[in-house]
């Protein structure tokens, strides 16, 4: 009747009861879009691919046939060699078994001729690195200024811009650092420019686009070859200049000869290093042969007279590092910056630029009433001291390195032997 029609009204017009109504029928709704549009996308991918694998296998085919047809004479003949083999093989093994004598002659005939030829083939340690790139160093007489061998490579480095092909750049670094673990060879008299090349792949591609056409890619041993023979003539132009080229190396040395020299004196372990450097230079095969032991940096000697010092009422060994202060200077103290300390070296201004006379007249006794000259208790002269001293195994040594070009290693080690 109308009244209960009316209760079953307001009772489903309660929020509890009408979302318990609702619910069920929007998830009914969003399950049944939701199939549909995957069972959609799930048909087209599927005919998607099997168009796809259809025209795959059509194309395989296609190219297998296509092949088959062009390469028909190289796998005919390919067939009718292996026809032969698998045809000859039992003739073969057949007259074998009927003729030792001479099946052993043969054997006996190849291993004589390996024995024969192996000594006669030149042997190799480790091969060469050729990766586009290698160092050229240049030495000047020992004693040249920075700013002079800046002057005399800048022309150089400019030149080498423009004659070595194929170059990708070119980096020059003059001198070396105070702290670097080679300054007993290096200095400011030396040079080193790294050479880099182009990759064979980049030279091929800019050779192909500049030229319109696929270029014939260059093997980098070759490409070397021209870099270095541009690079030795305007090097070695270059007065009283030593030049060394070294590649990257696997190990830890960096040329496949090294001849070391042992001897006490140094004197006479310089003359025989030197003497060894030029016995291999005349050696064909060996470039870049260069000694260790080489004439050092100019350096101003100072020999304290004993004698002198006691007179004067004078210690050597105040003296001596009152001389060492005023010239090298010594840490008075540190400046505190955040969490930095920076030492402050104190010595004589222009030190750096003094003479032999001025070193003369440095004071040896401030604050009395008499100064006394360095003079008047030392003799100054001016000398050499040794670039280095190496040492192996506790005895001193020198070294000859080299470069290979155009020889094998064992052959050259019999001529060094």
């Amino acid at each position: 009747d109308w009244g209960s029609f009316s209760e079953l009204w307001e009772t489903l017009r309660r929020p509890s009861w009408w979302w318990l109504t609702v619910l069920p029928l929007v998830y009914a709704v969003i399950r049944f879009v939701l199939h549909f549009i995957f069972d959609l996308i799930g048909k087209i991918l599927a005919t998607v691919l099997i168009v796809v694998a259809a025209v795959v296998v059509i194309a395989v085919r296609g190219v297998g046939w296509a092949l088959g047809k062009l390469l028909w004479p190289v796998l005919w003949l390919f067939d009718a060699m292996m026809r032969a083999l698998e045809n000859g093989y039992p003739h073969l093994i057949r007259w074998s078994l009927r003729n030792r004598f001479i099946v052993y002659s043969l054997v006996i005939a190849a291993g004589a001729a390996t024995v024969w030829a192996a000594p006669q083939l030149d042997s190799e340690l480790i091969p060469e690195l050729h990766q586009g790139e290698f160092t050229v160093e240049l030495s000047l007489p020992v004693g040249t200024p920075l700013q002079t061998t800046n002057e005399v490579m800048a022309p150089v480095e400019q030149e080498l811009l423009k004659i070595v092909p194929r170059l990708r750049n070119l980096i020059t670094t003059i001198g070396s650092e105070r702290d670097s673990a080679e300054s007993g060879e290096r200095g400011e008299h030396t040079t080193r420019l790294r050479v880099a090349l182009t990759s064979q792949k980049t030279r091929v591609l800019g050779e192909a686009l500049a030229l319109g056409a696929p270029a014939a890619p260059t093997d980098p041993n070759t490409a070397e070859r021209e870099a270095l023979a541009a690079v030795r003539p305007l090097a070695q132009r270059l007065p009283d200049a030593i030049v060394n080229v070294a590649r990257p190396a696997l190990f830890s040395f960096t040329k496949p000869i090294e001849v070391e020299v042992r001897g006490y004196e140094l004197a006479e372990l310089g003359a025989a290093t030197s003497a060894v450097r030029e016995a291999l230079a005349e050696i064909p095969g060996l470039r870049d042969v260069r000694a260790s032991i080489l004439p050092g940096s100019p350096e101003v000697q100072i020999v304290y007279n004993r004698d002198a010092l006691a007179r004067l009422n004078l210690d050597i060994r105040t003296v001596a590092e009152l001389v060492r202060n005023k010239v090298q200077g010594f840490e008075a103290t540190k400046y505190n910056r955040k969490d930095r300390k920076i030492p402050v070296r104190v010595r004589l201004q222009n030190i750096e630029t003094a003479d032999v006379e001025e070193l003369r007249g440095l004071v040896v006794n401030p604050g009395q009433s008499r100064p006394v000259p360095l003079s008047a208790v030392a003799e100054l002269t001016l000398g050499r001291g040794p670039n280095e001293i190496r040492r192996i195994g506790q005895q001193r040594v020198g070294l000859v390195t080299a470069n290979l070009e155009g020889a094998g290693l064992g052959s050259v080690v019999e001529q060094i032997d």
